[in-house]
């Protein structure tokens, strides 16, 4: 698949469960570019962009998602509570970004905002561990057509 067909991906969070799941899943897929690793911490983000031959990295999660450039946001980020993962989400979402997410439950007020949003954008995996192969496998299924396929 040529570069122009491949789907262009941004990673949110590169701590553990990142580089040890989301990072590796994304690299070894011959359907998508990993584009970009955003961590809040400078000094990660730039050594797991290193660690994984990705591009660029940066700090700034929200201009990330902003990015026109990109196809999907993967928000892995380590959140118990919602104070990024919600945000973060939401905003892809309402950017029209295709998203991957670590976090899949959320409490009932939150989801009804989320089924609304991905009316226009798409999510693709609400991500459990489990899960993760399935959707490597079945991407090339979603996405056969390249980026031209997400519109």
């Amino acid at each position: 698949m040529s570069n122009k067909q491949k789907v262009r991906v941004g990673v949110i969070g590169a701590g553990r469960w990142s580089s040890r799941a989301h990072i590796p899943g994304w690299v070894r897929s011959d359907l998508c570019d990993l584009v970009c690793i955003c961590d809040a911490d400078e000094e990660l983000a730039r050594a797991r962009a290193e660690q994984f031959g990705v591009p660029e990295w940066c700090t700034d999660a929200e201009a990330m998602i902003c990015r026109e450039d990109l196809d999907v946001i993967d928000v892995c980020t380590r959140d118990e509570h919602g104070e990024s993962h919600e945000p973060l989400t939401t905003l892809a979402l309402e950017k029209g970004k295709h998203l991957t997410s670590y976090q899949q439950e959320a409490p009932t007020g939150r989801m009804r905002k989320y089924y609304r949003l991905t009316r226009r954008g798409r999510e693709l995996l609400g991500e459990k561990k489990r899960e993760w192969d399935a959707f490597q496998r079945g991407v090339g299924d979603v996405l056969s057509g390249g980026a031209d396929a997400l519109a």
